[in-house]
């Protein structure tokens, strides 16, 4: 039920009924109606919700709160699973909603920020070798 996922999800952010109804510009009379499922909210109101209590629209929808992993727990997981790549790709294709704001978000959104991006990579790569140059110089330095 969309009641359950709204009281539990505010749980998870700590706030209390009258802050989620604050940022989402309703009173909190109306909130309450929506946790107890007296009452839905409005299609056009989902998104808000769903920002407020971060989550996504679908979770309100379903009425079932999605499981997440800390990064570290979700690589383990992968790791543990030892899925291909080919798989792995198939899954997050399936998973993702919204294929062309993952790419965006995967990349530079200007040529401006392309350059900066290659600049830092140039600068990290120049530090590396650097750093490898002087490893081998010291250790001729002791040898001597």
């Amino acid at each position: 039920m969309i009641g359950s996922v709204l009281k539990q999800a505010r749980d998870n952010t700590n706030s209390t009924q009258q802050e989620v109804a604050n940022l989402i510009g309703v009173t909190k009379q109306t909130y309450l109606k929506w946790e107890n499922n007296k009452t839905e909210p409005k299609a056009s109101q989902i998104a808000k919700i769903a920002e407020a209590l971060k989550i996504t629209e679908g979770e309100i929808c379903k009425g079932k709160l999605n499981k997440r992993y800390s990064l570290e727990d979700f690589i383990y997981q992968m790791a543990k699973h030892r899925i291909s790549s080919e798989l792995q790709i198939l899954h997050i294709w399936e998973c993702i909603s919204d294929h062309e704001t993952f790419f965006k978000n995967l990349g530079p959104n200007s040529i401006d920020e392309y350059h900066e991006q290659l600049d830092d990579e140039r600068h990290i790569k120049r530090e590396q070798e650097l750093a490898h140059i002087q490893t081998h110089y010291n250790k001729s330095d002791v040898n001597k």
